[in-house]
């Protein structure tokens, strides 16, 4: 199948659940559990949860733990 460069570029800027995770150091369904209550930035598409790169940057900056 080919993906249109426009699709392909917006594709790319997708973070699955589980990716997110690794990044902040807690399981899948704990990420799950955040989109679902609208705690993280998520879009869907079909059945699945995604973050957009961005969107996830900014709010792991704006719940950073001041020091």
């Amino acid at each position: 199948m080919h993906l249109s460069k426009k699709f392909e570029k917006r594709f790319n800027n997708l973070l699955t659940k589980e990716e997110i995770a690794i990044e902040l150091g807690v399981s899948p369904r704990t990420i799950a559990n955040w989109m679902s209550s609208g705690k993280i930035p998520s879009v869907r598409i079909g059945r699945r949860n995604f973050g957009l790169k961005r969107d996830i940057e900014i709010w792991i900056e704006r719940n950073r733990r001041k020091k």
